[in-house]
């Protein structure tokens, strides 16, 4: 990139519309001093997005903008603009470049791009990317040729460093060591939340484990459960539907019978005659038959005293305090009563049989009942009940048996004249005895019912004290059998099993889910301590890495600014020699500077490494110098720009600008200066702020600026070939 032409309107002194056209070689811009030739340097800074006002000579933006004159007004906005001339190395493919920058009054700054409004980021990384900026080293000041050579080693090195481009190095290496600094403040606030998070964490993985052992200990007390009481409550519901079925089955034969009875009940009545004796008869049988309902229902009051002894015989836990020898003595005596009715034929059968069942009954009430003892005076008034319903049978069947010795009296009286009536009331009464065994037999499955009934609750009652399941939840499982040994083995592995549930007892569920939250946030902390451990590894590389990098580049550019500064000093003083040198200068602490970060922040820095120092070595013709002091002060200064344009040429700007430092040099001095200049024009376009006249003999094209009324004016003298020669015509 090279530099076309510069154009400003109302900047600072220069008022009107202002136009300086550069040459490839070296532009010289002259005029007395407080004319405002070094505005036009300020202009070059503000247009390459230069931000500091201090460096602008001004403290705030409407300092740069023409403030008025006696002759002419203050302008609202100051604008400058350069052209480049686009050499390749522009990230835009024009051939030429307009750079812009616009102030208002009011503060507000604007960048243009070609004639297109862009931010100051945009702008600056254009800038940084075509290797065109306000860096130190493109635009240069008297006070930098002047204090280059009073600098001390380790501030001289900073230039060095500067001019090899080791400042983005230094500034990522801060960043990182920066960056490494939090990581491992970060650290240990990470080790120190695991270190509070880790007796918590035992804490609730202890009661994690319990809430795992208790799942599992409920999983397997369920699983026992459903197996044993399914398989339990599968039997119960074959038990129940036999028990339908059968019941069914006597209800049906019931019902035939007793149809048979009313026929037959029918058919003798219509063969019977209306005479006293069959009244007699008839009156007898009537009461037979009543006392025989009321024999049946002593025996379903038998049945249903059985049926509550079954209901506490369920519930007790206990031998009932009656003994088998009680009960066999009391039912021996009702069989021996009983057999004082020889002569009852058809009715004793029966009531054997019906003794014979009650003593079967009584014998089952003491070989299965078990019963508490709180139920021992429910058992007590069964007893009593069952003697007092006894009694009553046998009055009943002293009766019956009256009325049966007086019903055979009147039938053999009647026998031969009512065989037929005979056989009909013998079958009446072989269906009456079959009516009532079926009956009895009927009883009987209803009693297993209710005791099927009476099972399901207490397995109900088993399951609800057991906790994991209801008898809904096994009610639709698939029917199963298991052998009696395997189930007794089920029982007591499912009421083990209980005990260790009821050990490990309830755990608040809150627990579980504040245990998954804590280990999640414990597992974060692990990772993150190791990400940050990897992090800090990785920084600490980088900055190894970087340290090398520099060493490197260092090393270069050394040798190469020494190489430079040799041949400046050689060709400005026409022989001589000059050198840098590194000196070790342990321990020094750099000036703090303020770097600012991408954020905007700004920290102070200081190395953490010791570093050397560089030294200024100059040997001059036909003089011995042991040290720089001994210079004239024309030669430090032509030592110094030596030395600042060695570290030019090591980055090699496209264009560079000199403000007045030749100030300070003599007429002689300047010649060599010139040299130097020139020298320099071969590869890089030079504009030159100056007011020496043998500095504007060395110029390809020269403006002259001068002051009226507060108002800069321009005058420009384009001449073919150095400028002495016409000056010296």
């Amino acid at each position: 990139m090279q530099l076309k032409s510069l154009e400003l309107i109302g900047f600072k002194s220069f008022a009107k519309k202002t136009v300086i056209d550069f040459v490839p070689g070296v532009t010289a811009i002259v005029g007395p001093n407080g004319s405002g030739k070094s505005n036009v340097v300020d202009a070059i800074r503000w247009v390459l997005a230069e931000q500091s006002f201090k460096t602008l000579r001004g403290r705030k933006g409407e300092d740069l903008i023409f403030h008025g004159s006696g002759i002419r007004t203050a302008m609202a906005r100051a604008h400058v603009a350069l052209t480049l001339i686009n050499t390749g190395e522009a990230a835009i493919d024009t051939a030429e470049v307009v750079l812009a920058r616009e102030v208002t009054k009011a503060g507000e700054s604007s960048y243009f791009l070609n004639g297109r409004a862009v931010r100051l980021s945009d702008l600056e990384a254009y800038l940084a990317s075509s290797a065109v900026g306000s860096g130190s080293f493109r635009i240069l000041s008297q006070g930098m040729s002047d204090m280059l050579i009073g600098l001390g080693p380790q501030e001289l090195r900073l230039y060095i460093e500067e001019a090899a481009g080791l400042k983005e190095f230094q500034d990522k290496k801060r960043r990182s060591l920066k960056k490494l600094e939090r990581a491992t403040m970060h650290l240990g606030e990470v080790a120190l939340l695991r270190a509070e998070l880790a007796p918590q964490l035992k804490l609730l993985r202890r009661e994690a484990r319990r809430i795992s052992e208790r799942q599992t200990t409920e999983d397997r007390l369920r699983e026992l459960a459903r197996t044993l009481y399914g398989a339990r409550l599968s039997r119960l519901i074959r038990d129940e539907r036999r028990v339908v079925v059968k019941k069914g089955e006597y209800s049906r034969k019931i019902s035939q019978v007793q149809k048979d009875l009313s026929r037959l009940e029918e058919t003798l009545k219509s063969r019977m005659t209306r005479t006293k004796d069959e009244e007699d008869l008839q009156t007898i049988r009537k009461n037979m038959r009543s006392l025989q309902d009321e024999e049946r229902d002593i025996e379903r009051a038998l049945m249903r005293a059985e049926h509550e002894r079954l209901i506490e015989e369920e519930r007790a836990k206990k031998t009932l305090p009656v003994t088998a020898e009680y009960l066999k003595k009391s039912l021996q005596s009702y069989v021996h009563e009983a057999g004082k009715y020889e002569k009852v034929r058809s009715y004793e059968e029966g009531f054997r049989k019906l003794l014979e069942s009650i003593q079967d009954l009584l014998h089952e009430l003491i070989h299965g009942a078990r019963l508490t003892e709180d139920h021992g005076a429910s058992l007590k008034r069964l007893e009593t009940r069952t003697s007092e319903l006894q009694t009553q049978r046998g009055k009943l069947l002293e009766e019956i048996h009256r009325l049966d010795e007086e019903r055979d009296r009147l039938e053999q009286e009647y026998f031969s004249e009512r065989k037929t009536i005979v056989a009909d009331e013998i079958a009446y009464r072989e269906h009456s005895d079959e009516l009532r065994m079926l009956e009895r037999e009927l009883g009987k499955f209803e009693i297993e019912e209710e005791r099927i009934r009476l099972q399901k609750e207490k397995l109900g009652g088993d399951l609800e004290h057991i906790e994991v399941l209801t008898l809904a939840d096994i009610s639709g499982m698939e029917e199963t059998v298991l052998p009696n040994d395997e189930e007794e083995k089920l029982e007591k592995q499912l009421w083990s099993t209980k005990r260790i549930f009821d050990t490990i007892g309830s755990i608040d569920p809150a627990v579980a889910v504040e245990y998954a939250a804590l280990e999640e946030r414990y597992g974060f902390l692990e990772k993150e301590e190791a990400d940050l451990r990897s992090t800090i590894d990785s920084l600490k590389n980088l900055a190894q890495e970087l340290d090398t990098e520099m060493d490197k580049r260092f090393e270069t550019a050394f040798k190469d600014i020494s190489s430079y500064f040799d041949h400046n000093v050689h060709l400005m003083f026409n022989g001589g020699n000059a050198t840098l040198s590194l000196i070790h200068a342990p321990e020094v602490e750099l000036e703090d500077e303020a770097l600012e970060r991408e954020d905007g922040e700004e920290e102070t820095l200081q190395e953490e490494r010791e570093k050397e120092g560089i030294q200024v070595v100059v040997e001059l013709p036909a003089k011995k110098i042991k040290n720089l002091s001994m210079l004239s002060g024309g030669e430090r200064t032509l030592v110094s720009i030596a030395l600042l344009f060695a570290l030019v040429a090591l980055r090699r700007p496209p264009f560079l600008v000199l403000d007045e430092i030749d100030a300070a040099l003599d007429e002689a001095n300047t010649r060599r200066f010139i040299e130097l200049i020139r020298d320099r024009a071969a590869m890089t376009q030079l504009v030159i702020i100056t007011h020496n006249r043998e500095t504007m003999s060395g110029a390809d094209a020269l403006y002259g600026v001068s002051m009226k009324n507060g108002i800069s004016n321009l005058l420009s003298l384009k001449l073919e070939g150095p400028l002495a020669a016409k000056l010296t015509e």
